[in-house]
Parts: structure tokens; C-alpha cells; sequence
């Protein structure tokens, strides 16, 4: 009868195999060990347990197979592996393979466990010499430059070293074994986060993976990238001068209208140059459920002119229940709102610094696209086109809702001049009501909100309460005051989330304060992370 003893460490595996004498001492037959490898440093005590003894049936194969076995180990969990349900795939494969052997496992107590134990702490890979089986070998002294702050930390290093129980072990266990020119420091836990914030600001604020490979061929210390990635993520200059690799997002949630007065959208553009009648600038007024435009030339952007168009020119097209504007001076002025609200009109504003939450910022898109194409010659003559633009705008079907505006608001075909010529050459169709061409188009702008949900490209961030936040940082250069823009933070903050008005849109606050800073979308706004002391 062969009996097998095994054991594994952290790190290593060891085996002994012998036979019980007449006079009850052993007759040692052979010895195997071997260091841990890559993901088997992962493994479970169970699994390290249980891969000990599959190297000893493999090494000690010639002598064993086909005999009688004992296999003592010190891991009572062992026992058990035949009569218990194993969830672990590596584990059912490794119980198949010790069924070909005729085994019995025996509990030995750990201080009875000595040579497999020894054999697992030194294990052997075919080499004469044992070297200690981590990537980097750990010792505790190194050769550092000599600022002060280097000079106190290799001190409080050493310190900690000697008063972390852990560490002093690893250090006593290398002490006259160690044979590798390639030496690192052990870190204590307690000189881990100084130590690292120390080589950051060192190497000028470089990422967690460049500092890392500047750190590992010096220091060791258990889990380091993952606790220098950690420590850097909440580096407060770092999230507001960093460029992020990711658009900030949130997912599309369009805003749907059912009736053409629930929202109209409002805006100037300008000033141009000077044109008919001393206009330089444009009033842009658009329906935000059927796209009707109108375009109102003006001398001057004011408040009180406006409100004017707004409630006396254009109430005989549409009368706007809601007015939505930007932040810009004349919508934030009493006389602006104080003209709606007596008019029985909401007036609402768009999120700060984000234009694509008013739809009128795509009609002046389209308004410099027509200029530069038929003004290019005629600076000036701007006003001469713009009823032609304005019909032009309204006549065109609109690709969400599939009808044009002017279809919309009238219920009938904008005019054409060649329909007098068309009109015989096709069958008379029955053309839909008003209220049938409402009704697809609500149908059409949800299909088409659903459509846009659905192909929104890149990863979305949702805000919560109380989270704290980064706001993109607008500024100019200044020769005066020799302040130039691209040395500027990108953010500034930190805020906190204090409302969420709208999907996507958060207004915020100076956490000390409670000052409020106004309303942004996400677009503007980065997740800020805090540091835990």
C-alpha cells in the first residue's frame, strides 16, 4: 500500500510519497512540487487543495496505478468531494480523474502535514535553485533620489513595514533567500495611497496605467493596479483638466406634442448686416408639433418687440398655449415674461448651454445654409429673400411628421404653380381632414421618436439626486488679464444634483453653499467621484 501526502500554498503545491514500514517509520519513494502559475494563483483552497493531489497521482503514476492509496491532506473539504454535488466544472473534472485510482482519503492534522507543507512553500520547477514565485520579488530596501519627501517616506516606510504583521513575514521569509537582481519594496497597506499620490503628481498627472508601469519594477503591494486605478479616478484636477475619451449622454427621450399650440419655439438670429428698412435681425418663431415657421425681420432684439410679434402677428396663426426660448438677455427679462403671462402664455426655458433642446436652433442651421447660397453676392439683400425662405420651409414636407407644415396648419396642399399644368394628368384623390392629418402625425413622430431611441449610438449616463457633478467650463482668452482659453480647466465644480426638471436635464448647487447654478443637460454636466477620506 503507497500512501500520498499532499498540501499547496498560496503559491505552490508539494506531494510525498512513501510506504509504512515494519517497524512504523516511512520509506520516502519520491517527492513532487511546482509553483503556482497564472490563474491557478486564483484558485480557491479547495481547487489548490485538490490540484495538489492530481499532481501527485500524475507524477507518482508509475508506482500507484493499480494499487491500493491513501492520500492524507490536511483540507478536511477533500473528504467530501464524492458525495457532495460540485457546482465547479474544474472540480467534477478532476473528482473523474482520481476515479481511475483505487484512493482513500485520510485527514492529517496540519502540524502532521510538514514535508508537503515545506515542499508547497518552496516548491520546485525542475531548477536547483527555490526562488519565491510572484512576478516581482519583495524585499525592503531600495535606492531612492534624496528630496525630503522621499527621505520621510522610505522611513515611514520601513516603520510600517516592521509593524505590519503580514509584511514582516514576507520580509523575514526572504531574508538570505533572495537571489533575483530584480528586487521591489513591500508597501504597508498604510503608505499605499500616499505612495501613489506622491508618484502622480511626480509624473504630471499621467493615468492610472502609466503610472502603474512606473511603479511595479520599484514597489509591490497586493491588488496595485486596481487600488492605483481607484485612487486616480477620484483625483479632483485630473477630472477637470482630463479630455474624456466618452461622450456624456443620456438616453434620447423625446418630448411629444399632440396639438399645434402646446409648444411653440423661439429665438433671434443675428445681427446681420443691415438690410431693407434697417432689419439686422431675424425673429425665428416655429410650432413645435407641425414645423410652421415664421420668420419676422427686426430692427433691434428686444424684449417688448418680441412679445409684440409673438402675441399680435402671429396669434392669427396659431395662439401658443407654451414659449419656449434660450437663456439669452431678452427671455430673461420681466418684460418678456410678464407680456406672456398676461396673454395667457407659459414662457419656459431651454437647458443652459445646450441648444439642441430648443428646436428652433435647426431652423437657424437652415437659414445660414440659404443665406450663404443666395446672398453671397449681396450681403444686404438678406430681407428681400426672406419670405421666399419662409414659404420655402413651410412647403417641404418634414421628414417626422411626413407632411409639410403649411399641410398641417391648413389641412390642404401648399400651393404649386404647376398644378394648373398637373392637375388632369393625375385621379382625383380624397384628401384627408385636419384632423386625419393630425393623427398621422402624431402617429409619425412617435414612430419616428421610437426610431431615434433605438439607433442612439455610444454609452448614456443617468444622473440621480444628490450625486455630485463636474460643469463643462466655458471661457475665453483675454490678452488684458493674458488668460488664454485652452490652459483653462475644462470643468469646474464639484456641484450637487439638487431637482431634475426634465429627462436628461439637472439643476445644480454648490454642495457648502446650496447656492443654485441653473439648469444644464447632460451634455454639459460629468460624474464627479469623491474621494472616501
Amino acid at each position: 500500500m503507497f500512501y500520498v501526502q499532499t498540501d499547496s500554498s498560496g503559491y505552490g503545491l508539494g506531494a510525498e510519497l512513501y510506504q509504512i514500514q515494519e517497524d512504523g517509520s516511512r520509506g520516502v519513494i519520491a517527492f513532487a512540487s511546482r509553483s503556482l502559475k497564472g490563474p491557478e494563483l486564483n484558485y480557491t483552497t479547495t481547487e489548490k487543495e485538490l490540484l495538489g493531489v492530481i499532481l501527485a497521482l500524475h507524477k507518482f503514476r508509475i508506482y500507484i496505478q493499480a494499487t491500493k492509496i491513501i492520500i492524507r491532506t490536511d483540507h478536511q473539504a477533500l473528504k467530501f468531494l464524492s458525495r457532495c454535488r460540485l457546482l465547479s466544472e474544474r472540480l467534477t473534472r478532476w473528482t473523474l480523474l482520481l476515479g481511475q485510482y483505487d484512493y482513500e482519503i485520510e485527514l492529517v492534522k496540519g502540524k502532521d502535514n510538514v514535508v508537503a507543507d515545506i515542499l508547497s512553500r518552496y516548491p520546485s520547477d525542475g531548477e536547483a535553485s527555490y526562488e519565491y514565485p510572484r512576478e516581482q520579488p519583495i524585499v525592503a530596501m531600495f535606492e531612492v533620489h534624496n528630496t525630503p519627501e522621499m527621505l520621510q517616506l522610505m522611513s515611514d516606510l520601513q516603520q510600517h513595514q516592521t509593524d505590519d504583521p503580514a509584511e514582516l513575514l514576507q520580509i523575514r521569509g526572504l531574508n538570505g533567500s533572495q537571489n533575483s537582481n530584480d528586487d521591489c519594496i513591500a508597501v504597508p497597506e498604510s503608505l499605499v495611497i500616499k505612495l501613489v499620490d506622491y508618484h502622480h503628481q511626480l509624473l504630471g498627472h499621467f493615468g492610472s496605467t502609466k503610472v502603474y508601469n512606473s511603479m511595479k519594477g520599484e514597489y509591490y503591494w497586493p491588488n496595485m493596479y486596481r487600488s492605483i486605478k481607484k485612487r486616480l479616478r477620484s483625483c479632483d484636477l485630473c477630472q477637470k483638466t482630463k479630455c474624456s475619451n466618452r461622450p456624456h449622454q443620456g438616453p434620447l427621450t423625446p418630448v411629444l406634442y399632440d396639438h399645434v399650440g402646446d409648444l411653440v419655439c423661439v429665438d433671434f438670429y443675428g445681427p446681420l448686416p443691415t438690410g431693407r428698412l434697417g432689419a439686422s435681425y431675424v425673429f425665428v418663431v416655429i410650432v413645435a408639433f407641425s414645423k410652421f415657421l415664421k420668420l419676422y425681420p427686426l430692427r433691434k432684439a428686444t424684449a417688448k418687440i418680441a412679445a409684440k410679434r409673438l402675441i399680435e402677428n402671429y396669434a392669427e396663426y396659431i395662439k401658443p398655449k407654451c414659449v419656449l426660448s434660450d437663456h439669452g438677455t431678452q427671455f430673461l427679462s420681466s418684460t418678456w415674461e410678464n407680456s406672456l403671462r398676461a396673454a395667457d402664455i407659459q414662457p419656459t426655458l431651454s437647458s443652459i448651454r445646450h441648444p439642441g433642446s430648443n428646436p428652433s436652433e435647426r431652423v437657424m442651421r437652415e437659414l445660414g445654409r440659404i443665406f450663404r447660397a443666395y446672398c453671397r453676392e449681396n450681403h444686404a439683400s438678406w430681407v428681400n429673400h426672406l419670405n421666399n425662405i419662409e414659404d420655402c420651409l413651410n412647403y417641404v414636407p418634414h421628414i417626422s411628421t411626413g407632411f409639410s407644415p403649411y399641410e398641417i396648419l391648413y389641412g390642404r396642399k401648399p400651393p404649386n404653380p404647376l398644378d394648373a399644368v398637373t392637375s388632369g394628368l393625375l385621379p382625383q384623390r380624397a384628401p384627408l381632414s385636419r384632423e386625419g392629418i393630425h393623427a398621422k402625425v402624431r402617429e409619425n413622430l412617435r414612430h419616428h421618436a421610437n426610431l431615434r431611441q433605438r439607433n442612439q449610438k455610444g454609452e448614456t449616463t443617468i444622473l440621480e439626486l444628490d450625486d455630485w457633478v463636474l460643469l463643462k467650463n466655458k471661457v475665453t482668452s483675454d490678452t488684458r488679464t493674458q488668460q488664454f482659453a485652452k490652459f483653462m480647466p475644462l470643468y469646474r465644480g464639484p456641484y450637487k444634483i439638487i431637482a431634475k426638471p426634465h429627462p436628461n436635464t439637472y439643476q445644480i448647487a454648490d454642495p457648502v453653499s446650496n447656492e443654485i447654478k441653473g439648469v444644464y443637460n447632460m451634455t454639459n454636466l460629468k460624474f464627479y467621484h469623491r474621494r472616501d477620506e
